[in-house]
């Protein structure tokens, strides 16, 4: 679960964020739709640790940012629009590298990330190499995806402008 109550991020004197306020669910799919400039991205870094907020409280998965970002960042699996990863790692090898470096089980992983690829409809090329970062390139949307499976590791965010 995620809460996020009357969040703020100022840059000097110009707001990034004005008491943002929402909260999603297990199991839950939220989107972030707005023009550049609306604050999408901005709320994104912040929900996973990247950059302080400047107000507000954010909980990810019952820990807050503040008093537990290690627990939040163990919890948290983000891929930003601009995707740090290797761009010839097939999508399956990928998802169960993230899992494998998160501590979980083999068992698991094979499970997990084949629930986590039909969820998101890359079936099709999960084994193709640079597969990851054309899926990630041609669609422009926010996608948070809860998913149980991973025992360390609750929550998916797919981030796109």
């Amino acid at each position: 679960m995620i809460e996020v109550t009357g969040l703020t991020k100022y840059y000097g004197v110009l707001p990034a964020l004005s008491d943002v306020i929402f909260r999603v669910n297990k199991g839950e799919i939220l989107g972030f739709l707005g023009p550049n400039g609306a604050g999408k991205t901005t709320t994104m870094r912040i929900l996973t640790c990247f950059i302080p907020a400047s107000g507000g409280r954010v909980r990810v998965a019952g820990y807050d940012i503040w008093e537990n970002p290690i627990e939040v960042k163990i919890r948290i699996g983000y891929l930003p629009e601009h995707v740090p990863l290797y761009t010839d790692m097939p999508v399956e090898t990928y998802l169960s590298f993230v899992a494998e470096v998160k501590g979980v089980t083999k068992k698991r992983r094979k499970q997990g990330v084949g629930e986590i690829m039909e969820r998101c409809g890359v079936n099709e090329v999960a084994r193709q190499k640079g597969m990851l970062y054309t899926l990630v390139s041609r669609e422009k949307k926010l996608y948070i995806i809860e998913d149980e499976f991973l025992d360390t590791v609750n929550t998916y965010l797919f981030e796109h402008q």
